[in-house]
């Protein structure tokens, strides 16, 4: 039994020391010391990259990008200042967000019913950066829509 075991630890220490060298030929061979670059090998690798960029930035232009890009403007986001109570029925301020889509030019916002839910304060952050005071002009708690001016 031992002469077997003896021969099973030869073979599995070969086999280890053999995956070890495969292992650092594969990890080194791709490493050289040189420093000199062909100037024909690079542009040829810049133009290959441009090329693959342009390629990526097509495959990125769908039509869902395009819509995104188009109506992006309109996306808003929604700051719910409530008045809520806790345990012991004292009121605390709390506060939620949300989204909306402006969908007239003189500043109304569709939005969902539990975004503005029981607002104290409305306040709408505008793609440009700018924050306006929102007020709610009628909500639907079955099809949870609101709407918002501002």
């Amino acid at each position: 039994m031992q002469k077997f075991l003896d021969k099973w630890m030869k073979k599995k220490t070969t086999m280890l020391v053999a995956a070890f060298f495969a292992a650092s030929t594969l990890t080194f061979s791709g490493c050289s010391a040189s420093t000199a670059t062909n100037p024909t090998s690079t542009s040829a690798a810049a133009a290959q990259q441009e090329a693959a960029e342009q390629s990526l930035s097509d495959a990125r232009n769908t039509p869902v990008v395009r819509a995104a890009k188009a109506v992006g403007p309109s996306v808003v986001g929604i700051t719910n200042k409530a008045v809520a109570r806790d345990w012991f029925n004292n009121p605390v301020e709390t506060e939620g967000v949300g989204s909306g889509v402006i969908f007239r030019s003189d500043g109304y916002i569709v939005t969902n019913n539990h975004v503005v839910a029981n607002a104290k304060e409305l306040i709408v952050s505008l793609a440009d950066g700018r924050t306006l005071k929102g007020k709610l002009i009628g909500t639907d708690e079955v099809t949870d829509l609101a709407v918002v001016k501002v």
